[in-house]
Order: structure tokens, then sequence, then C-alpha cells
């Protein structure tokens, strides 16, 4: 799966996020991991598609009141959404949870009953076979990944936090029809839910102003911890990248 790194002075992440990309020639693919980066960044929604690491030099607005809830999808069953901010505006609620299970198949119809003729009574029809009982639902996806990265948090009702359920399990098949007979065959039983999936990781951490970059490189591949730091305008400080570490000093603020 791909990286795709898009950073701008300010960003709204909502459901047209796939076409914001496209149109900057960057069109993403389910199960890709997306670096966005932004002085202010709004997170109205997250498509479950992707997977995310938001970054936020200024601030992470969030402007609904509900939680936002990344729910995993056929290509990427278990997703996972990483925050850094300095600080986050509003009530930050993340859940990331597993895809649900694949619905159980339907069970097999039962045999028609034969039709008897003994040359003295009209013909008649035999008993219809039982329907074969539904398939069992498939098993929940385990939770995604939250991690949450801040420095303070203003105008919210309550720190940031998160969670990441397993996904919840397949309903089970429909069981399937009687035969048609006399009398009719009975349906069969409906199959067994499936299992929910195991949860997930949550990590939320306050930490200072002064050492939130430095941690960066502890999610982010180098290369995108570069550009960051290039978007920042500040520089990596430490050298030899492909052996050590790297780490990023607090941004100078716009207009300082």
């Amino acid at each position: 799966m791909a990286i795709i790194r898009f950073f701008r002075d300010s960003l709204l992440l909502d459901s047209d996020l796939a076409g914001t990309l496209s149109s900057a020639g960057m069109p993403p693919q389910s199960g890709d991991t997306l670096v966005l980066g932004a002085w202010v960044c709004t997170i109205a929604s997250l498509p479950g598609d992707y997977n995310y690491r938001i970054l936020a030099a200024d601030a992470v607005s969030i402007p609904g009141p509900g939680p936002i809830t990344v729910t995993g999808v056929s290509l990427n069953k278990s997703p996972s959404v990483d925050v850094w901010a300095i600080d986050v505006v509003g009530n930050l609620e993340l859940i990331c949870k597993g895809a649900d299970g694949e619905p159980g198949t339907r069970g097999a119809a039962g045999v028609a009953g034969g039709w008897v003729y003994d040359g003295h009574d009209k013909p008649h029809q035999q008993p219809g076979g039982a329907g074969e009982p539904g398939g069992p639902g498939g098993p929940g996806a385990p939770g995604g990944a939250v991690s949450i990265h801040y420095c303070a948090a203003t105008h919210a009702m309550f720190e940031p936090c998160g969670a990441a359920p397993g996904g919840d399990g397949g309903p089970g098949g429909p069981g399937g029809v009687g035969g048609s007979g006399n009398p009719p065959g009975r349906p069969g039983a409906s199959g067994c839910a499936g299992i929910a999936g195991q949860p997930g990781q949550v990590t939320v951490v306050k930490v200072q102003e002064s050492k939130i970059w430095s941690l960066l490189d502890t999610c982010l591949d180098q290369e995108s911890v570069f550009q960051w730091a290039w978007f920042m305008g500040v520089t990596p400080y430490r050298a030899g990248l492909k052996k050590k570490t790297i780490g990023l000093p607090v941004p100078i603020r716009r207009g300082a």
C-alpha cells in the first residue's frame, strides 16, 4: 500500500477527501496511508478506506459534537489514525472500529416431495424436505489503532480520547426454504452470528510543546518527517538518516 503525503496551510478532512487528493494528482487507493499536514486541520469525518497520520502545527479543529468514527472496509479492515497537534480545539473522540464480518450463506432449499400414483386415487404429493440451516456469519476484524499526541485542548468539554472496538460478527445466513409438498417441508434454521473482533490499541499522550515533534519519527517514515520539517520551515537536526532517528524542533509560529 502506498504512502500519500499532502501538506497545505489549512485542510478540511471530510467525506470528499478522496476527491481533494485526486484533484491534486494523488488519487488514493483503499488501504493507503495518508500523511496529512497543515497549520490548522479541521476534521469533520474520515473515510474508513485509509489509514491516517494527521499533523497540525497549530491546531486540530473538531467542528462536530459527536465522535469521529472510522470503520474498516474490506481492503482496510483495521484502520489506524494518528493525530499530532499543538492544540486540539473542540471535543476530539476518535473511534477506529474493525470491519464487520461477512454474512453467512443461505441454506439450501429442501427437496420437493415426489408424486405418488397408486392407480386408484388421484395423484398426491409426498411431504417436502426440510430446508438446510444457514451458514455461520464471518468473524469481525480486530479493532484498529488510535494514537493522539497533543499539548493542549481548548474549548473542549473533555480531554481527547479514543476507542478501537473490534468489528461485529457477521449475521448468520437465513435457513433454506422448505421443499414443496404435502405438507411443505420446514424451513431451515438461521446460522449462528460470527464472533466480534478483538479490540485494538488506543494511545493518548499529553506532551510538552517543546517535545511533541521530537517524537514524530516514532510513527512516521523518514521521508514524511523530512517533508513535514520543510513544510514548517525547520530542518531536522540529526544527521545519518539511514541509521539514526530524526527529531524536529518546535516550529516557529506564523507571524512570530
